[in-house]
């Protein structure tokens, strides 16, 4: 693959022109509100300008960036620099710590960090940071995370086909998990610009014992994100159907009851509260497996669609443990399900892989989209 072309100093000014201050999900640990109002910010080009550590990071990346790709036909159309946060107070009236900003492009530059629209992970992905480091304007006193975004040629993304899964056919697994794996664990996610904390406290009342009552508070800075609900669970609760005999005979009544617990508790506490928010807001039910997470979303706040996923999101895990396994030879990061509103039913979405880049199967859903549609003009 032909690597987009760009010059040092032609991609140092492209820098200066960025402004794409928006931060992926992650910890709100070193995150702090400011009292009093907002201060003003430092421009882009003040901080670049102000930082000669900042400008060479770009012209190394602009001129070394076969070093930085996961694989060689990596298929990146763009290559764009910017600034992905700053220690300066945000829109939301809040500072990042510097200590903060270095462990987010250490991160980066460790695991990568997929880029999404608006953080929606419906949406699929666009593409990827190649590179990000932190720099100190000493003028304006703000450090800042430089980075190089790669965007993606969406037409050319390679199916689950490509790597020989063909998920038009029913994904089957039956995951048996070592005993100290069995865990009854779950907790609620959320950021607090987008949901009250009032809102989570009132979900946790009467909450089942294994579910922690400290959420975890994730970050999204973006102009409008999309509200997302997130419980993680342990993969074995996932994957457990509390209804099946088979079930029952194979791990008994208590972990049952524990699944049952689970269930009833998103349907009675959970699912009503999202639905009083009256705001579009994405529910999802995410694990771990593998080192890849898996999130299974459901873009609905309808109590009745959401108890209808859950209650079969177990197949659903069951086939994204088969999935991950699958592509486990090429470094599977991440795999998202959509529950399809239509057909009522869990399908993977997209998967990002460290060796075979990201995995998208948007261009089957749209089909299926369209022969939805068209059986339904069909119908007298």
């Amino acid at each position: 693959m032909k690597l987009p072309e760009m010059k040092d100093e032609a991609f140092l000014r492209l820098a200066r022109e960025e402004d794409n201050c928006s931060i992926s999900a992650g910890s709100m640990q070193g995150v702090f509100r400011k009292k009093g109002g907002p201060a003003a910010q430092a421009s882009v080009p003040t901080l670049i300008d102000e930082s000669p550590e900042a400008q060479d990071f770009f012209r190394t990346v602009a001129s070394n960036v076969g070093r930085y790709l996961l694989f060689p036909d990596e298929p990146f159309t763009t290559l764009r620099p910017g600034i992905l946060a700053t220690s300066a107070v945000d829109r939301q009236n809040e500072i990042i710590a510097p200590a903060c900003l270095e462990d987010m492009a250490a991160q980066i530059n460790e695991n990568s960090l997929w880029m999404t629209r608006e953080h929606n992970p419906l949406l699929g992905i666009i593409g990827r940071v190649l590179a990000a480091g932190r720099f100190y304007a000493p003028k304006s006193e703000i450090y800042f995370v430089a980075i190089v975004n790669g965007f993606y040629d969406l037409d050319r993304l390679p199916t689950f086909r490509d790597f020989g899964v063909d998920i038009s056919l029913p994904i089957r697994g039956a995951y048996d998990p070592p005993e100290t794996e069995r865990v009854d664990a779950a907790r609620l996610a959320y950021s607090p610009h987008e949901i009250p904390g009032a809102a989570i406290d009132e979900m946790l009342q009467q909450a089942p014992e294994f579910v922690a009552r400290d959420a975890v508070l994730r970050l999204r800075k973006s102009a409008e994100p999309i509200p997302i609900l997130t419980v993680l669970a342990s993969v074995w609760l996932l994957t457990s159907n509390p209804f099946s005999k088979k079930f029952l005979e194979r791990f008994g009544e208590k972990s049952g009851d524990a699944a049952i617990s689970f269930l009833s508790w998103l349907k009675d506490r959970v699912f009503t509260k999202l639905a009083q928010l009256n705001r579009k807001t994405l529910f999802v039910l995410e694990t771990a497996y593998k080192g890849c997470r898996v999130e299974f979303v459901t873009s609905s706040t309808d109590p009745a669609i959401l108890i209808e996923a859950t209650r079969c999101v177990h197949d659903a895990a069951q086939s994204a443990v088969v999935l991950v396994d699958k592509l486990e030879h090429l470094g599977i990061q991440q795999l998202v399900y959509e529950y399809h509103l239509p057909t009522k039913q869990w399908l993977p979405l997209h998967a990002a892989t460290r060796r075979g880049g990201v995995i998208s199967n948007r261009a089957a859903l749209i089909a299926l989209d369209q022969l939805d549609q068209a059986a339904k003009e069909e119908k007298p």
